[in-house]
């Protein structure tokens, strides 16, 4: 019998102005994957694929359905700030590609969304566009979303896109190993037990 497969993609900004925080993002990266794999020990029940999508001008899959024992370290992933923010571009060409992945009854994603600013260079996706999707995804019960902004107005901006305001933070950067994944890698064993009692996914 095959394991259920959950799949966790991050969507994650590196235009020009993630800058001043190059570190704390592959500090926190790399924390994270350690608790990623710890998960999956506790978790065997469970299939757990990775992947992480960084945009700018454009958007670049780096790796997707990934195997946690599989996971690059950060010296791998290049990540180098510059340029616009193609946020709506980011999430749309991602969840796209995580639907592709999905195959089976019992095969569930999450989709996290870190950024530090607003849509300003996206050539794919309107506003709209990402609303309609978030929304018929959702509904679907095999995705949940979670939005995290170094932006005052983060949680507002995760509502005009249909994402739940209970999904969505905002963080300041200085707090960013905390306050964000930390968080993540907590709400992700929260999902996997949800997912373990048949309960409602759409909340991370």
């Amino acid at each position: 019998m095959n394991k259920q497969k959950t799949i966790y993609h991050f969507v994650l900004d590196q235009s020009g102005s993630m800058s001043d925080c190059v570190d704390a993002t592959l500090s926190g990266i790399e924390s994270q994957n350690k608790k990623i794999k710890a998960i999956a020990q506790e978790f065997q029940d469970q299939d757990i694929r990775v992947g992480l999508t960084v945009f700018s001008d454009s958007v670049d899959i780096r790796y997707d359905n990934l195997p946690v024992d599989l996971l690059p370290n950060v010296n791998q992933i290049n990540y180098k700030p510059a340029g616009g923010t193609a946020l709506l571009d980011g999430i749309g060409l991602s969840i796209n590609r995580v639907d592709q992945l999905i195959e089976n009854e019992g095969d569930t994603a999450v989709i996290v969304i870190l950024t530090d600013g607003h849509e300003n260079v996206s050539k794919f996706f309107s506003l709209a566009q990402i609303q309609e999707l978030i929304k018929t995804k959702e509904a679907s019960g095999k995705f949940s979303f979670s939005f995290l902004g170094a932006t005052l107005d983060a949680v507002d901006m995760a509502e005009k896109m249909n994402i739940r305001r209970e999904n969505s933070a905002a963080f300041a950067k200085v707090d960013m190993q905390d306050a964000v994944f930390n968080r993540v890698a907590n709400s992700m064993i929260n999902y996997l037990e949800r997912k373990g009692k048949g309960e409602d996914l759409r909340r991370f």
